[in-house]
């Protein structure tokens, strides 16, 4: 599997709660070029706001109950 692709799918479930939890998740999934694959300002933010948009919807529903 593509390491940028994983990234964004753990992110979008809400499985990693920071950048360093997504490292240390896809490394033991022996992903390729972690960081490197990681390391760009663009996909760090993307990655950010895309794990705080699914812990602000986790916490929605939540409330809703």
């Amino acid at each position: 599997m593509d390491t940028v692709r994983r990234a964004f799918e753990l992110a979008a479930v809400g499985n990693c709660r920071s950048l360093e939890e997504l490292r240390v998740r896809l490394r033991r999934e022996r992903l390729e070029s972690v960081d490197a694959h990681l390391s760009g300002t663009t996909i760090r933010t993307q990655l950010k706001a895309l794990m705080q948009g699914r812990r602000r919807q986790a916490l929605l529903d939540c409330l809703a109950k």
